[in-house]
């Protein structure tokens, strides 16, 4: 029993990160309406600059060595910048776009960013030495290093923050008004494209501290963020993507959830990665409802139809199937677009940048003519 209390206090600290991820998504949605499922790239640049930051570095320049506060500040700007320019040059363009062209924008972005940390930084994985006390405390026969109710303090106090930030402030209340109605808030004299630049830099910045706090736990790798934020996805879901003080308590039970399982079913290897997975499936099946969208009151009803094919909407679900197949050879490496997406995973594996680009350039030509090809096809069917 000690040692089950013992793993449950270590997955306080897990659990606080977790939320701290999610208050990030939770920002971006809310601004923009975009599940942004390239938070945990973004976080990672912050956390390699930050490392590089306390190691006399920032990007190809010498700096004089910085002490953790100050990379922490560094690397969580640089995750911001970054987040505000993906809003303004990938994000806003695609804003009469669909929800999944968005987030298929987003999973680009992750690429991108993990080609270019390998580029950069290589894909070695590094241990960032943690800068946060370490001594342990007894709590009920448990010892426990201080670090994990460090960054659950700094949990609360982010939730807290950001729980007062958009119920009282004139900004929080405009991104709540942004989020109901665009079109009502711009006839208000708001605007939307601002709101969501400044949201996406909040939440960006909100990964990259997730990133840097979490580092020394599971060390710096381009890929290992980005799977943490999937689990960050389940809890910003469980919070409905839009309440704060959820998304803390949601992170708190799945990272002690997942902490438990792991010590108690050792004999499966990663078996609590699948713990937030289960979560999920868990809450849409009780809430009985799917995914939640942005708007929290005005939610858009079904229309019924004419009973007439509508030669646009087809063309847009042949269009969003090519998205998605693009996208499946990527992630797949093997199904869809010939193994178009073989090289890039290879390249990622391997860290050959070469082959890479290998991967990338024929599936970025091979959209651009599915995307001229179907523009002229919907010119074609409307009605002249």
């Amino acid at each position: 029993m000690e040692s089950l209390f013992t793993f449950a206090l270590v997955g306080l600290g897990i659990g606080s990160l977790y939320a701290l991820a999610a208050q990030g998504l939770i920002v971006i949605f809310r601004g923009s309406g975009v599940l942004n499922l390239g938070l945990g790239a973004i976080g990672m640049v912050g956390a390699y600059t930050a490392w590089d930051a306390t190691n006399g570095t920032f990007l190809v320049w010498s700096i004089p060595t910085q002490p953790f506060w100050v990379s922490l500040i560094i690397g969580t700007a640089v995750s911001a910048g970054i987040g505000a320019l993906v809003q303004h040059f990938i994000i806003r363009p695609l804003r009469q776009r669909s929800a999944l062209v968005k987030v298929i924008a987003t999973l680009g972005v992750l690429l991108t960013l993990q080609a270019l940390v390998i580029l950069r930084w290589t894909s070695v994985a590094k241990v960032p030495p943690s800068h946060l006390p370490q001594n342990l405390i007894s709590i009920a026969g448990a010892r426990v290093n201080l670090d994990k109710f460090i960054l659950l303090g700094i949990a609360i106090l982010v939730t807290l923050g950001l729980y007062l930030f958009y119920r009282f402030t004139k900004f929080g209340l405009s991104t709540t008004a942004v989020a109901e109605n665009e079109t009502v808030a711009a006839s208000l004299g708001l605007s939307p494209n601002r709101i969501a630049i400044i949201n996406w830099a909040i939440g960006s910045g909100l990964a990259g501290v997730f990133a840097i706090l979490i580092a020394p736990t599971v060390t710096l790798q381009p890929t290992v963020m980005t799977n943490l934020v999937l689990a960050a996805t389940s809890v910003a879901l469980v919070a409905g993507f839009r309440s704060f003080p959820i998304a803390m308590l949601a992170g708190l039970v799945i990272g002690v959830a997942q902490t438990l399982v792991q010590s108690e079913i050792s004999g499966i290897p990663g078996i609590g990665a699948a713990v937030p997975f289960l979560f999920v499936v868990l809450w849409l099946m009780l809430r009985g409802q799917n995914i939640p969208t942005r708007d929290f009151i005005l939610q858009r009803l079904p229309s019924v139809g004419t009973g007439r094919l509508h030669w646009p909407l087809i063309l847009a679900g042949l269009r969003t199937a090519c998205v998605v197949g693009l996208g499946t050879a990527t992630i797949g490496s093997t199904v869809g677009a010939l193994t178009l997406g073989t090289p890039i995973i290879d390249g990622l594996v391997a860290d050959k940048p070469n082959f890479i680009l290998q991967g990338a350039v024929p599936l970025a030509l091979l959209a651009i003519l599915l995307e001229l090809a179907f523009d002229r096809l919907a010119a074609a069917s409307r009605p002249a």
